[in-house]
């Protein structure tokens, strides 16, 4: 207690080299052995023969714990500052492959070319969705109208791009294997400064990460994101009903951009390859065929409003298994990106930003979750073996349990 600590580490069978390390320890460890013992009659009523062994006994127990943690901590943050190095090393080698396309986008965007008068002058982005909307007659048309209110007869603001170079190198630290994939969506961006993403078929194996790869570029581009999921679906309810039936509602692209109010909302359509095929209430594919087109999508007649939108402006990303249920129609409107399957050298980054998600779902502090230490990789590695993400992050979700379970025990 007095910081001597050739005496305290011969009491603790540690190396003194080592030790002035985990003094701290060792002196909280004693402290709580000493109250302890005093909240049991010692040093309140008499001194009882061998009281100072049992505090420290009780303090070296204590202390070992406490050392324990702390070895696994230190070697999670090795751990981590080992994935880390070789995760910039990656990233390096990313910008070095892509170089010549992330530094055209970025001469595009620099260009912002504008017309006549208005050179030099700051360029709003921005476009008329729907038009004026006149008072209705009968009541459902009427509530229908209402919701509108707030974007009828008002141009919308378009989401821009910003910084591609930023996306691609967020977007490609989180899906480490699927850089070739996610520079061919962000070669949409240098078209324009407005972002607009071509319709896209993600197709892959279940668990690849297709439908996470496009939520989160709806997130990093800023991009109001809502996911449909099109599996069972077998009505052509996407594209609205008229107005004419008191179930009457505008098409899923329309209440997207009037919940978000932007003119580019982007909309998810899961698992698309297993949306039904029937055509008695209608086809989602069938249904689906107008909004892939630019041109038919910029004067959408909405059954419910019963006036032409511009939705020219809402891009689609379609998730799929296979391409064996997806008819030739849709395929034709859409470009279609394969989606591999990640290997063993992107288990480390794959694995950082699984843990980072579970400690934001269960609404913990990311420091919650340290690192997982490199014995602690090889077991994921073990249990995973390759395939699918979704696989790997139950592989470390039962990790985790396992560290909190232990810890616990040792509380």
């Amino acid at each position: 207690m007095l910081s001597d600590d050739d005496a305290v580490a011969e009491i603790c069978e540690e190396d003194t080299s080592r030790f002035h390390d985990l003094r701290a320890l060792f002196q909280s460890a004693f402290i709580s052995g000493l109250r302890f013992q005093s909240s049991h009659g010692f040093l309140r009523e008499e001194w009882r023969a061998g009281a100072m062994d049992d505090i420290v006994e009780g303090a070296l127990d204590t202390f070992r714990r406490q050392r324990d943690a702390l070895v696994l901590y230190e070697g999670a943050l090795e751990a981590a500052d080992q994935a880390e190095s070789e995760k910039q090393k990656r990233l390096e080698e990313i910008f070095e492959e892509h170089a010549d396309v992330l530094r055209l986008v970025d001469e595009d965007r620099a260009e912002s070319p504008r017309a006549g008068g208005d050179f030099g002058r700051p360029k709003t982005h921005e476009v008329p969705v729907i038009p004026p909307l006149e008072t209705a007659g009968g009541k459902d048309r009427k509530n229908i109208r209402d919701l509108f209110k707030a974007t009828a007869g008002k141009a919308l603001p378009l989401v821009t791009r910003g910084g591609v170079g930023s996306h691609f190198a967020a977007l490609a630290g989180r899906w480490p294997h699927l850089d070739d994939e996610i520079e061919q969506i962000l070669m949409d961006l240098s078209v324009q400064d407005p972002i607009w993403i071509r319709p896209t078929i993600l197709v892959g194996g279940a668990g690849t990460g297709k439908s996470s790869l496009a939520r989160g570029i709806g997130k990093q581009l800023g991009l109001h994101t809502t996911v449909f999921n099109a599996a069972g679906v077998s009505d052509g309810m996407f594209g609205g009903i008229s107005a004419n039936w008191s179930s009457a509602g505008c098409s899923i692209p329309l209440q997207c951009v009037n919940s978000s109010k932007t003119a580019n909302p982007l909309i998810v359509l899961d698992e698309i390859d297993k949306a039904g095929t029937g055509r008695y209430n209608g086809n989602l594919i069938d249904t689906l065929l107008a909004f892939l087109d630019r041109g038919n999508a910029r004067a959408f007649r909405d059954p419910a409003l019963e006036t032409e939108v511009d939705l020219s402006w809402v891009s689609y990303i379609l998730t799929a298994n296979s391409l064996d249920g997806i008819p030739m129609p849709l395929r034709d409107r859409c470009r279609v990106i394969p989606i591999p399957d990640p290997d063993f050298q992107h288990v480390g980054d794959l694995v950082k930003h699984i843990v980072e998600d579970i400690a934001e779902e269960q609404g913990l502090d990311r420091r919650w979750y340290p690192p997982l230490a490199e014995d602690e990789m090889s077991i994921v590695k073990e249990a995973w073996g390759g395939g699918s993400v979704r696989k790997l992050r139950r592989a470390v979700e039962v990790l985790l349990q396992g560290r909190d379970q232990l810890m616990m025990a040792r509380a």
